[in-house]
Parts: structure tokens; C-alpha cells; sequence
């Protein structure tokens, strides 16, 4: 029963592995392997792929104290960082 167990714990951690992704095949600045992991079919990470998608995060709305807007990214619906909402 142990070992039946063990098995397929195992297997359950091999599936998982395979569905999270692959390592980037490019390579850094440094020439280093890169770390990242990739699910899509090219074999590269979302920095080093040309074609994928760059979503922008918003800048918080709010004001500082001394009046500067605040400047920090937020994803937040109400486009205010934690600082600024209520």
C-alpha cells in the first residue's frame, strides 16, 4: 500500500511538472541560461519572446502629500495603489 502510495505521488508530481512549463531556451545579458519557465510552444519566457503580449499597468491616480502625483503601478479597479484607497 506504501509503495502504491508513494507511486502515485510521484506521478502526480511528474504531471505537474510537465504542465507548468518548460525552462527558456535564451540565454541573458551574461550569457547565462535563462530561469524562467514557458508554457507556450516557442520555448521562450515572456521577456525574451518578441511576440508576446506587453500589457501596461496603470499609474496610481493619487496625490502625494507635497502634491506630486503618486507614481506607483497598481492593478487595482479603482486605479489607486494601497496607499490611496479608502
Amino acid at each position: 500500500m506504501k509503495k502504491l502510495l508513494l507511486s502515485a505521488m510521484l506521478l502526480s508530481t511528474i504531471a505537474f511538472a510537465t504542465i507548468e512549463g518548460k525552462q527558456c531556451t535564451s540565454k541573458t545579458s551574461k550569457n547565462i541560461q535563462c530561469k524562467n519557465t514557458t508554457i507556450d510552444s516557442s520555448g521562450l519566457c515572456h521577456y525574451h519572446n518578441p511576440n508576446a503580449e506587453k500589457t501596461a499597468t496603470p499609474i496610481c491616480s493619487g496625490t502625494k502629500k507635497d502634491g506630486n502625483p503618486c507614481g506607483l503601478k497598481t492593478t487595482h479597479e479603482s486605479g489607486k495603489c494601497h496607499h490611496h484607497r479608502n
